[in-house]
Parts: C-alpha cells; sequence; structure tokens
C-alpha cells in the first residue's frame, strides 16, 4: 500500500477539480446542487415555448398600458366635462 505524498495528493485534487469544471462547461450544469439549468439552445421544444410565453407576456402588458390609457382618459374627461360629470353622478345614484 503506497501512501500518497502531499504533493501526490495536491495534484490528484486539482486533476479532479478540472475535471468537475470540464464537466460542468460541457455540459452547461451549475456548481450549487439546488440550481436546474435548462440549455434552451439545444431543444427546440423550450425554444418554442419560451416564444409562447413571451408573447403573451408582451400582449398581456399591451393589454394592461392600454386599459390604463383608457380609463385615464375617460376619468379625464368626465372631470373635465361638468354635464358629463353629472351624468355619471347620476348613474351611480349619488
Amino acid at each position: 500500500m503506497d501512501k500518497d505524498t502531499l504533493y501526490k495528493a495536491y495534484l490528484k485534487e486539482k486533476k479532479q477539480k478540472q475535471k468537475e469544471n470540464r464537466t460542468i462547461k460541457k455540459y452547461n450544469l451549475s456548481k450549487d446542487e439546488n440550481t436546474i439549468v435548462i440549455n434552451q439552445s439545444s431543444n427546440k421544444g423550450i425554444k418554442i415555448f419560451s416564444l409562447v410565453i413571451d408573447i403573451f407576456m408582451k400582449l398581456l402588458k399591451l393589454v394592461i398600458i392600454v386599459a390604463i390609457v383608457v380609463l385615464v382618459t375617460i376619468g379625464a374627461t368626465v372631470l373635465l366635462n361638468k354635464d358629463l360629470l353629472n351624468y355619471v353622478l347620476n348613474y351611480i345614484g349619488w
């Protein structure tokens, strides 16, 4: 049974770390054990799903912005126009 010297143990550990780093880079892994990395460039299904989600989110933002603009415009019109303001208040029941 041959004991490793301090230098041999250092070299073994260094080779092991280099091997781990090469594996991490090759397979696009994370060094943290609790992290899952999805490589979007390798899977077409993930690319399509990501594209659909991105389009949906942009459309949702657009709808929300348009709704806010419309509501602000209606509110400003009601506040500036006295007849319309009275009509809205009577309709509500105030």
